[in-house]
């Protein structure tokens, strides 16, 4: 699948009720949104930030010209735009290579746009629910003796606190 299609149906699964999916997409897609960031991706100093950039375009990051693809933080992860076809002459099928015969038609920074669109969606998404969440435990917790004993589970006589 594309990243620009994961992204996408990651956000309206988190409209979908299932909010946890917003901080999820944002966790798989940060590193190509927002890059490496100190502390998380690298310790800061000397050249490590431009070792950890190498590494999340895939190079090893290597002194001495060994850039093999495959090794890096992100090796495992799908890439952008390309074809993982291991047939030679073209002939497989989207069945055998589980891939979208369109995802080459579409460049790459067009690919880049809109995963960033999404996950900057699932962001704003993500705080706003995280936010009145929070609002509503502080207006629950400072005004519960209003609210009246239906709203809990058990009462405190039934609990035994």
């Amino acid at each position: 699948m594309r990243d620009d299609a994961l992204a996408r149906q990651m956000f309206f699964g988190g409209c979908a009720l299932l909010p946890w999916l917003w901080v999820v997409n944002v966790l798989y897609f940060r590193q190509r949104v927002y890059g490496p960031l100190p502390l998380i991706d690298y310790v800061p100093g000397g050249g490590r930030r431009e070792k950890a950039l190498s590494a999340l375009a895939g190079d090893s990051g290597s002194e001495d010209g060994d850039h093999s693809q495959g090794s890096g933080p992100i090796a495992n992860l799908p890439q952008l735009g390309g074809s993982s076809s291991s047939s030679s002459s073209g002939t497989g099928s989207t069945e055998e290579t589980g891939l979208d015969d369109r995802s080459d038609e579409v460049p790459r920074y067009l690919m880049e746009a809109e995963v960033s669109k999404w996950v900057r969606r699932s962001i704003y998404s993500a705080t706003v629910v995280v936010g009145a969440f929070v609002a509503w435990i502080a207006v629950f917790q400072v005004n519960k003796d209003s609210f009246g004993a239906q709203w809990f589970v058990m009462t405190k006589d039934e609990s035994g606190w």
